[in-house]
């Protein structure tokens, strides 16, 4: 292989780790963020909030927020 390929083909690669790594961030971002409003909607029904409270707070559904409730009772 020429020497030019080999640059061209190596910045290729290292530009697609960049935006792989850059991905896995914001994945891991994303995974936070949501574990943290599930994290605070569990607290909020331990402390005895309603349901409609929770949802306007946490921005997550009704569903989510009864499937929260049954784990808590299980």
């Amino acid at each position: 292989m020429t020497k030019l390929y080999e640059k061209i083909v190596e910045k290729g690669y290292m530009e697609g780790m960049e935006k792989g790594i850059e991905k896995g961030i914001e994945k891991g971002i994303e995974k936070g963020i949501e574990k943290g409003i599930i994290e605070t909607a569990i607290r909020m029904l331990t402390e005895g909030a309603d349901i409609p409270f929770i949802m306007k707070v946490t921005g997550l559904s009704e569903q989510k927020i009864n499937e929260l409730l049954t784990s808590l009772k299980e």
